[in-house]
């Protein structure tokens, strides 16, 4: 999304920032000075680490920067009705009995974890962090249970059968609740409770690279749990699951047809540029007899926004409004600059039959972002479940004296008609949540009714899911 406000950050102004053109960039971009700490449109080098001598730090006075930072800078005090003075004289005591750098920038994470806001985080201190390996396995939460929903063949997993289909009951002989509440304080923020489910039942595994973790499963048809201890030695990256139909992969996409002929692009993230609409261009076009299209973005996690007008282009007829970005223009509660834009056709021909977007809690970010564009275009039938809800629109990072780097939200986006994403998400008109029976009979329930439904003589009137 960073680049698309771009033009947008011009409008943002540098209250008290003296600038000399011997700085460095991150500085000579900062749109305020709090004491002898920057705020500032970019984020410093990823050599710039904290001070770890914590007789070397000011704890109170970097703690107030910090404060004073966020109560002029962040951009959902008022949506999320923080109390910043009650929140500092709370913080403050355990602040100064901090007796190690290492207790001090735990509090500030938590600190931050409690804005609960996935785009805002400590950006530069990573002692006592989850690790990002795990068994070649990727769990879900399904029906409240932790759910294997695919284990990589000839793994270490599947050959002490631990299967697709298998429900986790303990972990290190911890019932699974606890783990749960354990990874709460080891991740950065979620933006929503369902947001943080979705992706904690994915990291229940995760840990530092080869080292083990014992697990205790009951395996479908088996009537007695199996304990067995495995290796995280596989990259904490999501994987993604396979239609059952054959799909052409692309860098960001897959695409292919269902049996039932109704094409099907699915885009695995937004980690990239034009590059993901000019993927989409290929696809579509291999795709434009079809007699309608099912749009997958579950489990996409973001990116950027870049691609997204190019690719909404391609389904519209017309202009229709878009989403509206407010964006910190000064430390005022009320100083926010308002962008207003459109969506309009592109491309040489527009696809005009229906599409079904499908949906998770996993859907964040950008993702969210292309959702809710979608949703405000009133283009799509959207299926699955609500997505997670973290949209800040932008950000700017507050750099405390002590080295810390701290990323904060500056931004956020709302329907045309002014309705928040941030913790609400977007929600889908044909709420469909995936079942113990389809991980069991390998099968897509989310995508067969979204079939269905395109497939249908005459299928459901898309309604506004928008709801003040």
């Amino acid at each position: 999304m960073a680049v698309r406000f771009v033009l947008v950050f011009l409008c943002v102004t540098a209250p008290s920032a003296v600038f000399c053109d011997d700085q460095p960039r991150w500085q000579r971009l900062a749109i305020d000075r709090v004491g002898d700490g920057w705020v500032t449109r970019e984020r410093p080098p990823r050599e710039f680490l904290p001070e770890e001598d914590i007789l070397k730090i000011d704890k109170k006075k970097n703690f107030l920067i910090l404060w004073e930072a966020c109560t002029r800078w962040y951009s959902f005090s008022k949506h999320k009705d923080i109390a910043w003075d009650d929140l500092r004289k709370r913080v403050l005591p355990n602040i100064e009995a901090a007796r190690t750098s290492h207790e001090f920038y735990s509090i500030i994470k938590d600190l931050m974890r409690e804005l609960k806001d996935f785009h805002s985080w400590v950006n530069n201190y990573w002692k006592g962090d989850l690790g990002w390996h795990r068994p070649a396995v990727v769990i879900e939460q399904i029906e409240g249970k932790a759910v294997v929903t695919l284990v990589m063949k000839g793994s270490e997993a599947e050959k002490k059968g631990l299967y697709s289909g298998s429900v986790l009951l303990e972990i290190y002989g911890d019932r699974v609740s606890k783990r749960v509440e354990y990874l709460r304080h080891q991740m950065r923020a979620y933006s929503s409770e369902r947001g943080f489910l979705a992706a904690v039942y994915r990291r229940l595994l995760d840990g530092a690279k080869d080292s083990q973790v014992k697990v205790r499963f009951l395996a479908p048809g088996v009537r007695e749990p199996k304990t067995i201890e495995l290796s995280r030695s596989s990259s904490s990256k999501l994987s993604f699951r396979k239609p059952s139909f054959p799909v052409e992969e692309e860098k960001h996409l897959w695409y292919g047809r269902h049996s039932s002929g109704i094409g099907y692009i699915r885009i695995l993230s937004f980690e990239g540029r034009e590059e993901i609409a000019d993927e989409f261009d290929v696809a579509l076009d291999a795709l434009k007899d079809t007699p309608g299209l099912v749009l997958d973005i579950r489990d996409n996690e973001g990116g950027t926004g870049t691609s997204h007008q190019r690719i909404i282009g391609r389904l519209l007829s017309k202009e229709v409004g878009d989403t509206t970005v407010y964006i910190k223009n000064g430390p005022g509660s009320e100083d926010f600059y308002k962008h207003e834009s459109s969506l309009k056709p592109t491309g040489p021909w527009q696809f005009s039959k229906p599409v079904a977007l499908l949906l998770n809690a996993v859907t964040g970010s950008a993702a969210d972002l292309f959702a809710a564009r979608l949703f405000g275009a009133k283009r799509v039938l959207a299926v699955g479940t609500t997505t997670h809800g973290n949209l800040s629109g932008n950000c700017a990072y507050v750099v405390l004296p002590c080295g810390l780097i701290v990323r904060l939200s500056i931004g956020y986006v709302t329907y045309p008609d002014g309705v928040l994403v941030e913790g609400r998400g977007n929600t889908p008109l044909v709420r469909v949540e995936p079942r113990l029976t389809d991980v069991w009979k390998n099968r897509d329930s989310v995508l067969e009714r979204a079939i269905e439904l395109l497939m249908a003589e005459n299928p459901p009137e898309e309604k506004s899911p928008i709801v003040p």
